[in-house]
């Protein structure tokens, strides 16, 4: 394997882990915690 191959891999291999961790990270963002007039509204 020369080393262009092995960039190129390599580089895809990075991008598709970093598209696994922004996804995850906006998952656990759009699940926060209600904002605190929600919850005085839902209580109400």
């Amino acid at each position: 394997m020369d080393e262009q191959t092995f960039f190129s891999l390599f580089s895809s291999l990075l991008s598709s882990l970093w598209d696994k961790c922004s996804i995850y990270e906006s998952a656990l963002r759009f699940r926060a915690p209600w904002p605190p007039e929600l919850v005085f509204l839902a209580k109400a």
